[in-house]
């Protein structure tokens, strides 16, 4: 069904019928500035004290359930990769903008961190709705990706002879592999789910075409010429296409 919005749903949008699905990464309030980290000074535990300030980074807060919040909603690889000397499972959280909020943003876990997207057009068959699932689903592949990574990674460790060279080269591996989680699922998000939008659609174009047949376009027109005379009920039309069956009224209306 097309998505543009008439004039008649932009006033009905001024009461509230705006539908809002999703978040989207914000732009992160800046932390105060991080100084390049010390070479000598051993890693610490994520857990009992905040981690090491990175180089390029502006993040120094406290650990936040499962990660820390990055002061960009792209981490940089140093950044990542001294926290995965540390710990193989650490999770980068992204402040997310969160129309539920006190505060509009809240954390999320990179792997669950998305668009934030609005649409005001009718979705007659649940077209919107499924592709908004769908996008916030795409959480859960990349969320095994992530511990399949993590387990790798903690194996690596534990198979090292050589120390410092030796475990670098296993939290750069960890690295690598969460940009692949992580390209993985914004393809879920990107185009998997919109071809599983677009296909819902057509098959809602089927069904009006199916119900409502010729006389859809037809009582478009008759609609739409009261329309621009500045009429909006179309009983008149209705009269005219008595045989319709009541959906075909909404799915046939010229201003939706």
């Amino acid at each position: 069904m097309p998505r543009r919005i008439p004039l008649l749903l932009c006033f009905a949008a001024l009461f509230g019928a705006c539908r809002e699905r999703a978040a989207k990464p914000a732009e992160v309030t800046p932390a105060p500035s991080a100084e390049p980290a010390k070479s000598a000074e051993p890693l610490r535990s994520a857990e009992a004290t905040p981690p090491p300030k990175v180089a390029q980074t502006a993040s120094a807060a406290a650990p936040i359930a499962a990660g820390v919040r990055d002061s960009t909603a792209a981490p940089t690889r140093d950044f990542l990769v001294t926290h995965y000397l540390e710990d193989c499972g650490y999770t980068a959280l992204l402040a997310t903008d969160d129309p539920d909020s006190p505060t509009g943003l809240s954390d999320k876990p990179e792997c669950e961190a998305m668009a934030w997207e609005q649409n005001c057009a009718p979705d007659f068959f649940g077209c919107w709705d499924k592709l908004m699932e769908c996008k916030a689903a795409c959480k859960t592949p990349c969320g095994s990706c992530q511990a399949t990574a993590a387990s790798v990674c903690n194996k690596c460790k534990a198979a090292c002879k050589t120390g410092a060279p030796c475990l670098r080269g296993c939290a750069e591996a960890r690295a690598d592999a969460r940009d692949r989680c992580l390209e993985s699922a914004d393809a879920c998000r990107s185009k998997a789910c919109p071809a599983a939008e677009a296909k819902c659609m057509r098959e809602g174009e089927a069904k009006v075409k199916k119900v409502c047949g010729k006389d859809c376009e037809r009582f478009k027109t008759c609609a739409a010429e009261l329309m621009n005379k500045g009429t909006f009920e179309y009983d008149l039309c209705k009269k005219q296409f008595s045989g319709l069956p009541a959906d075909c009224f909404t799915w046939c209306d010229p201003g939706m």
